[in-house]
């Protein structure tokens, strides 16, 4: 997943969520040594920050990046990184034209 997020590649937000969703398919058929911890959550938070690309790109990104905080808080707990991750993602993704961007 932290490669995902490391690379150029267009797509990284989605494919490091994929890795994850794997993750937990594997934990519920009983593989343990799958089970995601927080760093693979703020792994996939970290592949969406990084999301370069048009509007449509960075809003799927930001997207991906609600749904995996939302699966980490049911699964997890989210941590210091956690926190600063959503912080560059909002800074990031969410347009600047974006009416949530105002005070």
């Amino acid at each position: 997943i932290t490669a995902f997020g490391r690379s150029d590649c267009p797509e990284k937000a989605e494919r490091a969520f994929q890795i994850l969703e794997r993750m937990l398919v594997a934990t519920e058929k009983g593989n343990m040594a799958a089970q995601p911890t927080t760093h693979s959550y703020n792994a996939v938070l970290n592949a969406c920050a990084f999301v370069r690309g048009d509007e449509n790109m960075r809003l799927h990104a930001f997207d991906i990046a609600m749904k995996t905080y939302d699966m980490l808080k049911e699964n997890g707990t989210p941590d210091h990184t956690t926190y600063g991750t959503l912080l560059r993602i909002c800074a990031t993704l969410i347009p600047s034209s974006d009416t949530k961007r105002e005070p």
